[in-house]
């Protein structure tokens, strides 16, 4: 009874901490220091492009990590800027993408870079 006791008052204590926590700096401030901004957060991927439909959507695949490649595909936007060469996007083209998470089916695209030099092999 003693330890349930106990369990109980640090679970409210701790309650009690985050709520005085998010009161001094926030909510958007506590969300911050979780690293959730607004669950939008960016992310970026090197890999080669496996399918690509001009203004529509791009599939890359990452990897391989040990016998698993990752196969990523984002949304690409009016509003996604492209980095070098365009016109050599293309499957089998080298990209780095940075992409958000925004609650649509796939991933965003907001930017593109074309990637001259040769993957690794």
């Amino acid at each position: 009874m003693r330890a349930w006791r106990q369990f109980m008052g640090s679970l409210i204590l701790g309650f009690l901490m985050l709520s005085a926590v998010a009161d001094r700096i926030g909510l958007d401030g506590l969300v911050t220091l979780w690293g959730v901004l607004d669950g939008n957060t960016q992310g970026s991927s090197t890999g080669t492009v496996t399918e690509f439909h001009a203004g529509d959507w791009l599939s890359v695949a990452t990897g391989p990590y040990g016998t698993v490649t990752i196969d990523l595909r984002t949304t690409l936007r009016k509003a996604t800027a492209y980095e070098g060469d365009a016109a050599a996007l293309k499957p089998g083209a080298r990209v780095t993408i940075w992409y958000r998470n925004i609650g649509e089916r796939y991933l965003v695209a907001d930017r593109v870079r074309v990637l001259t030099e040769p993957g690794p092999r």
